[in-house]
């Protein structure tokens, strides 16, 4: 089974968006993109961001939770 960081890093790659972009779209700095898709949580200060960034980027990047 592949890692969420794995999922999300595959995602962006196949929409062909670069995280700068993304970064400016979705509002959530880049090194918080990079530390979701390196897995790198502590990077996060609070769960609450995890979890709202998290969904913003999955939203942005369709993945839903049925997949």
């Amino acid at each position: 089974m592949e890692s969420l960081g794995a999922i999300l890093k595959e995602a962006r790659e196949k929409t062909k968006i670069s995280i700068d972009r993304i970064a400016d779209e979705t509002r959530i700095s880049k090194k918080y993109l990079e530390a979701l898709e390196n897995e790198e949580f502590s990077k996060l200060s609070r769960e609450a961001y995890l979890k709202g960034f998290l969904r913003t980027y999955c939203n942005y990047l369709h993945l839903n939770r049925t997949k």
